[in-house]
């Protein structure tokens, strides 16, 4: 029982570490572009003249 119980504590104090560890990467976030075609079909039928 007290194996079970120094594992729930372990578990909480490993949630925190890791919630501190995505705050830290995601606090100052960077800017990144990449290429994007867009390309629309359109049915010969409605196209107009």
């Amino acid at each position: 029982m007290n194996s079970l119980k120094a594992r729930a504590a372990q578990i909480l104090q490993e949630i925190e570490q890791e919630t501190s560890l995505i705050r830290q990467w995601f606090a100052n976030p960077t800017t990144r572009l990449f290429p994007l075609a867009v390309m629309f079909l359109v049915p010969q039928k409605l196209i107009r003249p």
